[in-house]
Formats: structure tokens, C-alpha cells, sequence
């Protein structure tokens, strides 16, 4: 009886095993000039994991890179990590000898500033005539009088 329960338990633990390593796959072949990237359900934390293995790439991980990516990017290593980055605020440094980022943060925790400029002094004064209307008397009319 015992036998019996054995097999059906590891055969669930090994199906849930290659589930879980199966669902995130990133595969990275080329040069910073042209590559080519394909992710599938990884974040861009293991992303850009993958572009710092095989490139001089430095970064550091934090909480706006756990969306997940899936795509195909090809083209220059600027140009992938541009796409790969959007909607994240970033900055890279490209040097001769490697590539850093810095993330600064998600733009979704950033709040706009609710400040408003307002002009105090009038731009021109108006006047205003029965069945007509209202021209500043600053503007000279379009048509000679």
C-alpha cells in the first residue's frame, strides 16, 4: 500500500519541477552589435541576469524589475535593453569596458506634482460690444478697418 503512494507523490513532485523551471526561459545568442533575445514569462530581474552573463553588464536588482517579459527582441544591446526597460525609470552608462544601470524606480510609484502655474496679470483687456465678440485690444484685427 505504502509502494502505492510512493509513485503518484514523485511523480507530481517531478511535473511540478519541470512546470516551475519551464514557465520562466530566457534564450540569448549574439553580440552587443547585433543579438537576438527571447523571453518567455521571465523577469527582468533573470533578463537581464542572462544579458549580464554573457555581456560586461552591471545592475542592481530591485522591486520595479519583477514584471515578467515575454517576447522576442532583437537588435542592438541598446536597443533590446530600451525595450526590455520600458516602463521603468533608468538610467545606462555605456563605457568601453562595460554597461551599468540604474534603476530608479517605477514610474507608477511616483505621484506628478499637483502644483499649477498661474499668470496673476491679465494678458489683455477685452471689450466687449452689443452682437459682437469679445477681442482683446491688444490684438490687432486681421482686416485693415
Amino acid at each position: 500500500m505504502t509502494v502505492a503512494l510512493f509513485w503518484p507523490t514523485v511523480m507530481a513532485a517531478l511535473l511540478t519541477a519541470t512546470l516551475t523551471s519551464a514557465s520562466a526561459d530566457t534564450e540569448l545568442r549574439g553580440v552587443p552589435d547585433a543579438m537576438y533575445l527571447r523571453a518567455e514569462n521571465a523577469t527582468v530581474t533573470e533578463v537581464l541576469a542572462a544579458l549580464s552573463a554573457q555581456f560586461n553588464l552591471r545592475y542592481s536588482p530591485g522591486p520595479s524589475l519583477d514584471r515578467t517579459v515575454t517576447g522576442i527582441y532583437s537588435g542592438t544591446l541598446r536597443h533590446v535593453l530600451t525595450r526590455i526597460l520600458d516602463g521603468s525609470n533608468y538610467v545606462i552608462k555605456f563605457s568601453a569596458d562595460d554597461i551599468e544601470i540604474k534603476i530608479l524606480g517605477n514610474p507608477s510609484a511616483i505621484h506628478p506634482s499637483s502644483a499649477v502655474a498661474v499668470n496673476q496679470k491679465p494678458i489683455a483687456s477685452s471689450k466687449i460690444t452689443e452682437n459682437s465678440v469679445s477681442v482683446p485690444s491688444q490684438i490687432a484685427p486681421l482686416v485693415p478697418k
